[in-house]
């Protein structure tokens, strides 16, 4: 289920258990959600070219935008991910499979 205000997909599993405990007993419920950011094309690009090691220069000129973009870029995907550096950033694209390794 996407979110279109914080660009994130949802998902949500339900356990229900019963304990026999005395002295009475007891339904409880267990919910696991689960969070995975979405990203826009451009935040793609942004991870991308952070995994061929490129500053934040480098990126702006590669991409044609200024290097205050390419900063509030990268601070929108950490705050996406709860993360505070580049490293941890792609690591977790690599991870998820939203970007590879390439020869």
């Amino acid at each position: 289920m996407p979110c279109i205000k914080c660009q994130t997909h949802l998902s949500l599993s339900i356990a229900i258990a019963t304990t026999e405990m005395p002295p009475v007993p007891v339904t409880f419920i267990i919910l696991q959600i689960t969070v995975t950011p979405e990203f826009t094309e451009r935040e793609k690009e942004i991870i991308l070219a952070c995994r061929d090691g490129l500053l934040c220069k480098e990126i702006a000129d590669r991409l044609g935008i200024s290097t205050h973009t390419v900063k509030a870029h990268k601070n929108n995907i950490f705050a996406k991910l709860g993360i505070n550096n580049t490293m941890e950033m792609v690591q977790y694209a690599l991870k998820k499979g939203i970007i590879r390794i390439e020869n």
